[in-house]
């Protein structure tokens, strides 16, 4: 069933349906395990949407209102699997971390620390 969504892109206000999966919900706990530790939050929506921004291929959604933090990936990934993959753990870097870090020197170095670790083996 879908679900409502808003999400905040720059100044703008987007609202979207979102379809929450299983699929993605798999990869983000096996991912949570693996490479985190299954420190982030277990309750996280992973659902396809379909984002409206050229740039914007997956969001995490962290506002302070929202009960279920919620993890957007675009529909058109749908085949490529590997691509989903990335762009999870992508989004897993930033829960790891404040909101504030976005793509700043903290968030490079939780991607540095994965990929020596291997979480980006075959994917990239």
């Amino acid at each position: 069933m879908k679900i409502p969504v808003e999400i905040i892109v720059g100044n703008k206000r987007i609202r979207k349906m979102a379809l929450p999966s299983r699929y993605l919900k798999h990869i983000y706990n096996v991912l949570n395990e693996k490479w985190f530790g299954d420190r982030l939050n277990k309750k996280t929506v992973v659902a396809w949407s379909n984002l409206d921004s050229e740039e914007c291929i997956a969001f995490e959604c962290r506002r302070a209102n929202r009960k279920v933090p919620l993890l957007l990936v675009h529909q058109d990934l749908r085949q490529f699997s590997k691509l989903v993959e990335f762009q999870i753990l992508h989004e897993m870097a930033h829960k790891a971390l404040p909101l504030r870090y976005e793509h700043g020197e903290k968030w490079q170095g939780e991607m540095m620390r994965l990929a020596k670790a291997g979480a980006f083996k075959d994917l990239w």
